[in-house]
């Protein structure tokens, strides 16, 4: 019998593992489990935190470390990853703009992208033709308008010091504070600009990256609805500031703040598109980059796995996004997790052939937490017992 090829090919494990490290454990307690298969490892990515990791383990390239400033203006370490050829850089918002940034007494609506226009400028420097941003993770609730501000010159300190005060300062733009969009935009002119994170966000409502992530911030209601104030407030003067086109079929205004893609990011989305950037899938768009179709060849197999497997991981992440692709390719695909939140009819429907929760109640999710890798290779090497069949011709046993 050949022996089994099983991918290992996991999502980030949210606040415990990166993907690449979830695939080290995952992939060594199935070496545990089944010593006699051969398992390959992929980290999968939707743009979110571990984007470049997971891109530089799949593709290769150049890493450059840089130094910028995070959402309260401290300096923070970040990575950028120049492709093998040369011609794409690739950055991550959530390494700048990321809630683990935040320290006490850190103001929400103080929080700014303005290093992430920071990094953007180096990767500029680089002169590349394409430009690859991941949204996922970000967490400055200024509409991406501290990032615009730092790409553009400073003329005017006075517009600077409002479009990178976050959400606070977005309270007090003026329609003279903003002519840095045109100039900042212009500095991308022949490069292609792309945002990868999640299309369905809403920027502003009820259902909006205020109300969905000020809480995340330590923002309470009060503030939360001053930050959707604010961001209201900005929205509608760009939105005479800019013209925007309208639908060739019905004359109706296709207005900026309601595209595709704008709420990704908590928002820097947005501020992205004033660049001219396109914002597309993070999911989707992952998969590609990472060559996940092309990992599938010779694969009996596929093993994925997300922190929390429920309703809003089975709608769009990458775990599930595999597993509908090894579907189409004939493979089975199981999930190990950390909590399994949906029902055996909706993981199936989403294509996986089984799952497997490390925390079987919410009682054990804090010894997982405490040490999710060991929990990982555990319950790894026991669903490999079960999956991957015995060795047909095992070593043989020393006598004594």
């Amino acid at each position: 019998m050949s022996p089994v090829r099983v991918l290992i090919a996991p999502d980030r494990y949210a606040g415990l593992l990166d993907a690449a490290q979830a695939a080290e454990a995952m992939a060594g307690g199935w070496t545990e489990g089944a010593p006699h298969d051969d398992v390959p490892r992929l980290a999968l990515t939707d743009g979110g935190p571990g984007f470049v990791d997971a891109l530089a383990a799949a593709a290769g390239g150049e890493l450059h470390m840089v130094t910028v400033s995070d959402p309260w203006g401290r300096p923070t370490p970040a990575t950028l990853l120049v492709s093998p050829e040369g011609s794409t850089v690739h950055l991550e918002a959530a390494q700048v703009c990321g809630a683990q940034l935040q320290q006490r007494g850190d103001d929400p609506l103080a929080a700014s992208s303005a290093g992430l226009g920071q990094l953007l400028e180096v990767a500029l420097g680089l002169r590349p033709a394409r430009i690859i941003v991941g949204l996922t993770g970000a967490l400055a609730l200024d509409l991406g308008l501290g990032m615009v501000s730092a790409l553009a010159p400073r003329t005017d300190p006075g517009a600077d010091a409002i479009l990178r005060g976050g959400a606070r300062g977005l309270g007090g733009l003026a329609p003279d504070n903003l002519a840095c969009l045109t100039s900042a935009a212009a500095r991308f002119a022949g490069v292609t600009l792309v945002g990868l994170g999640d299309l369905q966000q809403p920027l502003l409502g009820l259902a909006g990256v205020a109300a969905t992530h000020a809480s995340t911030l330590g923002a309470d209601a009060s503030a939360a609805q001053r930050i959707e104030s604010n961001l209201s407030h900005a929205v509608a003067l760009i939105r005479r500031f800019r013209p925007e086109p309208k639908d060739l079929l019905t004359g109706a205004v296709l207005r900026v703040d309601r595209e595709p893609g704008v709420g990704a990011g908590a928002g820097v989305g947005f501020g992205l598109t004033l660049l001219g950037a396109a914002v597309r899938d993070g999911v989707s768009e992952g998969l590609v980059l990472v060559g996940a179709a092309d990992s599938f060849r010779g694969v009996d197999l596929v093993v994925t796995g997300t922190a929390v497997l429920g309703w809003e991981s089975l709608r769009s992440s990458p775990s599930a996004a595999i597993a509908q692709l090894a579907q189409a390719h004939g493979i089975p695909a199981i999930a190990v997790c950390g909590r399994v939140e949906a029902g055996r009819r909706e993981t199936m429907a989403a294509g996986f052939s089984g799952t497997y929760a490390v925390a079987s109640s919410l009682a054990g999710w804090s010894t997982f937490a405490a040490h999710p890798a060991r929990g990982l290779a555990t319950r790894a090497a026991a669903v490999a017992r079960t999956w991957s069949p015995p060795d047909p011709h095992p070593p043989a046993t020393p006598r004594s």
